[in-house]
Parts: structure tokens; C-alpha cells; sequence
């Protein structure tokens, strides 16, 4: 703890403070911050009041907490270096628990990916196409900027002649890596298939509709078949 000095001119934000600090010593926590905070609305600029409250932060593990009430402690006295060192000390803290986070959050994903993938790919090698897109859908969803994930679920589409979504997905791809060879080559081979299935369908109307006709011998029409 910080020992209170005398920067207030009320003499119960002084009383506040011995109080305050009386309880931090004998390990009421929670008093000495209720006593710190009331010591702060009779005094806004106690830099004692401050700097205990982001010791009391700190100690549960409130850095966030911690390092406002230190910049502000700080601001109200800006020559005293012990705040200077206090504010450097917390910012570096929590740049580390970020850092570390951020580690632990990308290991994770990286199990997550390898693992809905392994599904994913088994499920295509299956034949289970709606599986192994059901299961790409899911991670796209996790990881958007994944091009190797968006070509997989591109060609899982693909398998289920699921031709638009399937070439958004190929192209998010292409665009997410735009020297991959073999996502540029995939396009282009979905888009032959793309026009051979509307060949092939033109093809299919046309001969229902042929089969609908009612045929002409000699100017009167026979029914089909006769």
C-alpha cells in the first residue's frame, strides 16, 4: 500500500483515508475499497485514494481496472515517478495476458480447423457430400479468411451441383490467395461443367417437349403411338 499524503484540504477525506488503510492492512479488502472510493467523493484529487484502488484492482487480477486508476493518480501528480513506473509496469501485464490469450485462442482454432477438416475430408472421400459441406459450412463460419476452407466447401458444392455457391466460395478462395494455380484451374473446370449442364438441360426440355407433340401424317394428326 501506498501511505496517504496530506493533498486534501478536507479533513475527513484524511480520516477516510486512515480508515481506508487501516482496513487494507488487516486484510478487509472490500471495506478499504469502499473507504477509498468514499475518501475519492471528498477529495476528487487524491492521488492516494487513486493508486491504493489500482493496488486493490491489480491484486484480483482487474488490470484494466488497475491501470485507469493509476493514469489517473498519474495525471493529478504527473512528477511522481513511482505512478510513471506503476502505469508501465500494468500496461506491460497486460500486453502480456493479451499475447497470451491471443496464443491460446489461435492453438485452439488450429485443433478446431484440424479436426472439422479431418471430418470434412473423410466425409467427401465418402461420398458424403452433404456431410463434408455441412461440416466446411461450420468452419467458414469460424474461419472466413481460411482459403483452403472456402476451396474444400467450393468443391464439396460442387459435388452436390450446387454450382453459384460453389463458385462464390472458389473465388473467395482465388481471392483470399490469388497465386494458387490449382484454385484459378478449379474455376475454370466448374465453369465447363457449369455450361455443360445447361446444354445438357436444354437438351432434356427440348426432348420432353418433342414428346408432347402430337405428330402429322397427310394433314391429320395421329395420337402418338398409333
Amino acid at each position: 500500500m501506498r501511505p496517504y499524503e496530506d493533498l486534501s484540504n478536507e479533513e475527513n477525506a484524511q480520516d477516510v483515508l486512515k480508515q481506508a488503510s487501516a482496513a487494507y492492512q488487516n486484510g478487509r479488502f472490500e471495506q478499504a475499497e469502499r473507504l477509498f472510493k468514499k475518501a475519492l467523493s471528498l477529495d476528487p484529487k487524491s492521488v492516494d485514494a487513486y493508486y491504493n484502488l489500482g493496488v486493490l484492482s491489480e491484486s484480483r487480477g482487474d488490470l484494466k481496472g488497475a491501470l485507469e486508476a493509476y493514469r489517473k493518480a498519474s495525471a493529478i501528480n504527473p512528477g511522481d515517478r513511482s505512478l510513471v513506473q506503476a502505469v508501465s509496469e500494468v500496461t506491460d501485464k497486460i500486453r502480456a495476458k493479451e499475447a497470451t490469450l491471443a496464443e491460446e485462442q489461435k492453438a485452439r482454432r488450429e485443433v478446431d480447423l484440424a479436426v472439422a477438416g479431418q471430418r470434412a475430408g473423410d466425409a467427401f472421400k465418402s461420398g458424403d457430400y452433404y456431410e463434408s459441406a455441412r461440416q466446411l459450412n461450420v468452419l467458414v463460419k469460424s474461419f472466413p479468411r481460411d482459403a483452403n476452407v472456402r476451396f474444400a466447401l467450393g468443391q464439396s458444392l460442387r459435388a452436390l451441383k450446387q454450382y453459384a455457391w460453389s463458385a462464390y466460395h472458389l473465388k473467395m478462395a482465388i481471392y483470399l490467395q490469388p497465386d494458387n494455380d490449382e484454385y484459378r484451374k478449379t474455376l475454370v473446370e466448374l465453369d465447363d461443367e457449369v455450361q455443360t449442364a445447361q446444354q445438357q438441360a436444354i437438351l432434356d426440355s427440348a426432348k420432353i417437349a418433342l414428346g408432347h407433340l402430337r405428330p402429322f401424317y397427310g394433314g391429320e394428326a395421329v395420337e402418338p403411338g398409333l
